[in-house]
């Protein structure tokens, strides 16, 4: 039938697009309509096309009642009528039917294209809604991309934040550097200042040595002027006696022969007048002679009580002189201790900056490790980063062509939401790995900067050990100086002994107070170089004392150093795991992009099932497509913000590039430290030699203090008991002077006496012979008076003389135990006459003049 022909053209069309149910569904209802219409017997009219009762009942009826031949001719005929009207019936039904499929041919095309249209629509919108859920899926990507790269620029800017204030810290450790740098370029002008003072004293030193040298010849000169002056005098004084013995001779001869010439004046005078005037004219001039005799008595013993004074001085300064001295030895001792304990520490110092050496080339290596690391980091980094341009460039393109619907599926939505919470806590702990990778970074740049700091110390190591060596160069010019100055002291010494025996035969002022002066200016320029070195030593213990406080700081900076060391080892097992962590979470990231797909795929299956859902949320598309426009217009600020964040991220490439630069900056600072540790190695070697000759140059000079020491100890107990005998022998001296002057200067008296008695005998023997006649009988008496008289003052005279002989014979005693223990203790050096020959020659002058 048609409807039958109908249903097949229905089914072999190819190009439906409707389901196979709901083909079902409307050929079971077209099927039903029609087959109701035939089985009730409905009309359907269409053209003279009908199918009606009368023509069933008739059929029926022929078909009922018998046949006849004319009946059976009319009824052929009726038959063949039919037939006629029954195959133009057919035939208008064909032509009907050809109408009628023709219209349900272009109705069914018609509802086909329509059909096709829809599909395509259909079509259009599951790849739009498609798209739009991969752009949905691709923009919430985008977007978890964005917050991350915003967390990363917001740790970038932490970063660039605590880079500023690592710079402003830099800075600030650079001023202080720079005053510290400052502050030492001043102690190193003061030092070069004081290093030129000391040049100059050195120069002034070595002129006034000169000029000491020049001084010494002339005092020895004038010494062995002075020696030769004395054996002059010594000759002299010889000569002096003989010829007082030769006068005391003759004196006595001249008494004796007064004396018998007085007896013949007595007897003359017998017969001489009176001569009282003349004999108080006598005794006037010679009480006149007298005095003035006492008086130049008086002033010599003035003079010889000064240059005793002087003598006692002298002594005193020497006294003071052996104190400084022996303060200088013990200070000498004191300088050799803290030596020995400088070299010690210093040796320690060597030994430590050797250790430290070793550990900062191990840190160096380390160091050039973990920079080769950063860089394959950073050019990892700068790989992705490149990447993710490229792929944000072509997310740009398909977001300009693609600006449709989009809505994604709320079972997607659940598992995006739940995959997001994955993420987030991934996105947690790669955060949290960032911060520690940045107190890493932060750790390393503490540690180049305590590696900068080490090194400066080394260099201020450097600076102490030249202070050190240019200390103990002062010490050895010490040490040569107070040797120079012991010879000079000693020199001196014996030069004062024989000056002490030279001033008590010199009479000259003008020499006393020369040598006087150049003792005073000897012990005044002593004075002020052991001042000089008392500073010096000061200053040598404050260096020592900083060098110690720096070697304390050295070792708290190595233990710091050692925990820094132990804390980049875990740090660096801690960035291994989280390395491993992070390429577990990318293999689990692909994976799920891996499941995405599959889920994609399913869903794509599943769409035909959803197109219906599809069409009634379309107007909910519509209204959430103005939601997306308002995105849109977000995302376009998004994406100014992201060029800014570019812009920042160029900055900041550009300051790691600038970090580059510090960084082969420092590489060239550490060779050149490299360099200077070599460079402080040789000289350490060199430092080890010099010691090596400091310490056999200090054992000598040990052993030359300790002998000179010895010889002042021996010198110290011959100066005390020179002392002792110089004060016995000067206070008998001065008894002993002082009753030889009254002595001279009684035998004067008499010499005087004797002479005026000479002159008196002959002017009265002249007078006599005039006048022995007028006045013998008047002077007799007178004359006899006067020579009782002259008897009982020479009896007188001959018992304090007696007395005298027993306080020379006393002194005599003396002096010879005094010559005894001076020729135990030392060495006559010059020819003098002894105190013994000089009381023999005074006991002969008094035994003469008694006689």
């Amino acid at each position: 039938t048609w409807h039958e022909l109908l249903h097949s053209s229905r089914a072999s069309s190819s190009n439906s697009i409707l389901s196979e149910q709901a083909s079902i569904s409307f050929i079971s209802n077209t099927s039903d309509d029609l087959s109701s219409v035939l089985k009730n017997d409905f009309t359907f009219d269409s053209g003279n096309f009908s199918f009606n009762e009368s023509n069933k009942i008739r059929i029926t009826s022929n078909g009922a009642q018998p046949l006849s031949s004319s009946d059976n001719h009319q009824q052929i005929i009726h038959l063949n009528n039919e037939i006629y009207t029954l195959k133009t019936e057919n035939l208008t039904y064909k032509y009907k039917l050809r109408e009628i499929r023709n219209e349900i041919d272009a109705d069914w095309c018609k509802r086909y294209h329509k059909l096709l249209q829809e599909k395509e629509k259909l079509e259009e919108q599951l790849q739009n809604s498609t798209e739009l859920a991969q752009f949905k899926s691709t923009i919430d990507r985008l977007t978890f991309q964005l917050e991350c790269k915003e967390k990363q620029n917001q740790a970038l800017k932490d970063k660039i934040t605590e880079q500023h204030c690592l710079l402003q810290k830099h800075l600030d450790e650079n001023r202080r550097l720079e005053r510290n740098l400052l502050a030492e370029k001043n102690e190193i002008t003061t030092l070069k200042k004081s290093e030129n003072w000391f040049k100059n004293e050195l120069h002034t030193c070595q002129n006034r040595f000169a000029k000491l040298k020049e001084s010494k010849l002339l005092l020895e000169n004038i010494l062995q002027t002075e020696r030769n002056r004395c054996d002059r005098l010594n000759t002299e004084f010889k000569r002096l006696i003989e010829t007082c013995e030769a006068v005391e001779i003759k004196a006595a001869k001249e008494k004796e022969d007064l004396l018998r010439k007085l007896e013949q004046s007595i007897l003359k005078q017998t017969e001489q007048p009176n001569s009282d005037n003349d004999d108080e004219s006598i005794r006037a001039i010679i009480s006149s002679e007298y005095e003035e005799k006492i008086a130049t008595n008086k002033h010599q013993m003035e003079k010889l009580q000064t240059e005793n004074q002087s003598i006692k001085n002298q002594l005193n300064d020497l006294q003071n002189n052996e104190i400084i001295l022996k303060e200088t030895i013990s200070s000498n001792e004191i300088l050799t201790a803290s030596l020995n304990s400088v070299n010690n520490e210093f040796k320690e110092a060597n030994r430590l900056l050797a250790k430290q050496v070793d550990k900062i080339l191990c840190e160096k290596n380390q160091l050039l490790n973990e920079n080769s690391d950063l860089n394959s980091q950073l050019n990892k980094q700068n790989f992705e980063n490149r990447k993710r341009e490229m792929y944000l460039q072509s997310l740009e393109g398909k977001f300009a062509k693609f600006s449709q619907d989009f809505e994604y599926l709320k079972n997607q939505q659940t598992a995006g939401v739940l995959l997001l919470g994955e993420m987030q806590d991934q996105k947690d702990n790669l955060t949290e790995e960032l911060n520690t990778m940045a107190k890493k970074y932060s750790d390393l740049e503490q540690k180049f900067q305590l590696k900068c700091d080490e090194l400066k110390t080394k260099e201020f190591l450097k600076n102490l050990v030249e202070d050190v060596q240019h200390t103990n160069l002062k010490l050895r010019n010490d040490n040569s100086q107070l040797q120079l100055n012991l010879s000079k002291l000693e020199s001196k010494f014996n030069e004062k002994k024989h000056l002490k025996h030279s001033l008590r035969s010199l009479k000259s002022d003008d020499e006393e107070n020369r040598l006087k002066i150049l003792l005073k200016v000897a012990e005044n320029e002593h004075r002020l170089k052991l001042k000089r070195y008392e500073l010096n030593n000061r200053t040598l213990f404050k260096k020592v004392r900083e060098q110690i406080r720096a070697r304390k700081l050295a070792e708290t900076r190595a233990s710091f150093f050692e925990t820094k060391a132990l804390n980049e080892t875990e740090l660096e097992c801690r960035l291994k795991i989280i390395e491993e962590k992070y390429e577990n979470l990318l293999k689990e990231r692909n994976q799920i992009h891996e499941i995405l797909e599959e889920n994609s795929f399913r869903i794509h299956d599943d769409i035909s099932e959803i197109i219906r859902t599809l069409t009634a949320e379309i107007n909910q598309l519509k209204l959430e497509l103005n939601q997306f426009e308002i995105q849109r217009n977000e995302f376009c600020e998004l994406k100014t913000n992201f060029e800014t964040l570019e812009f920042e991220h160029n900055q900041l490439k550009m300051d790691f590039e600038d970090c580059k630069n510090q960084r082969a900056d420092l590489k060239l600072q550490l060779n050149a430290c490299e360099n200077h540790t070599n460079n402080l190695e040789q000289e350490k070697l060199e430092l080890e030699r010099l010691h090596a000759t400091l310490n056999e140059e200090i054992s000598t000079a040990k052993t030359e203090i300790r002998y000179k020491l010895l010889e002042l100890n021996a010198s110290e107990v011959k100066i005390a008991t020179l002392e002792e005998s110089e004060r016995n022998l000067i206070e008998n001296k001065h008894i002993f002077f002082n009753e030889i002057q009254n002595l001279k200067d009684e035998k004067i008296y008499l010499q005087n006496l004797v002479n005026d008695l000479q002159r008196n005998l002959e002017c009265v023997l002249e007078m006599s012979i005039n006048n022995i006649q007028n006045n013998i009988n008047n002077k007799t008496n007178h004359n006899i008076d006067e020579i009782t008289k002259l008897i009982e003052k020479s009896s007188k005279k001959s018992l304090k003389l007696q007395s005298l002989r027993n306080c020379v014979d006393s002194l005599r005693h003396e002096m010879d135990n005094l010559n005894c223990t001076i020729r135990q203790n030392t060495t006559a050096r010059y020819q003098q006459l002894s105190l013994m020959d000089e009381l023999n020659a005074a006991n002969a002058g008094f035994s003469l003049s008694t006689k």
